[in-house]
């Protein structure tokens, strides 16, 4: 994907003959487990969302490993699924849309970040993969932000 493409930032990490990793964005990476995935049910797909460090100075630096995109993770399996069971023909998709959404999901973590540091809470919440919502504390308001590209 990354030649095919040209995403020279999506580095393959790990894999194995059930689990793969890679990082799709800079500092971001994702392991997908697969799991009975030639069954008549599509099979069983799981995602983990993950920091990793850029370079050996990041390294030391990266002291949160929340990936803002962990909470549209049951959206983002519903992606896969769709695949019938493999993974090569949903597996562009998914990744088109994490890298559409990242720049939303980073700043709606900063944002909660923020807000938490002056003790003042709102929640988000993935209403779809690039679909998020905002709850206030009183409850009275919430905002909804949604990434067009994922619209479809």
């Amino acid at each position: 994907m990354s030649k095919e493409k040209g995403w020279h930032d999506i580095q393959l990490l790990s894999f194995d003959l059930q689990t793969v990793e890679f990082a799709y964005a800079p500092g971001y990476s994702v392991s997908i487990t697969c799991e009975d995935q030639l069954s008549a049910s599509g099979g069983k797909f799981d995602l983990r969302f993950n920091r990793v460090p850029q370079d050996q100075d990041d390294m030391s630096t990266l002291t949160d490993t929340f990936n803002p995109h962990d909470d549209a993770e049951p959206f983002l399996t519903s992606i896969l699924r769709h695949g019938h069971g493999r993974l090569a023909p949903s597996l562009e998709r998914l990744v088109m849309i994490l890298r559409d959404t990242l720049p939303i999901a980073v700043e709606l973590e900063k944002i909660r970040k923020m807000c938490r540091e002056q003790a003042y809470n709102i929640d988000t919440f993935a209403k779809a993969s690039g679909w998020y919502r905002l709850l206030y504390p009183s409850l009275k308001y919430a905002s909804s932000l949604i990434d067009p590209s994922t619209t479809n």
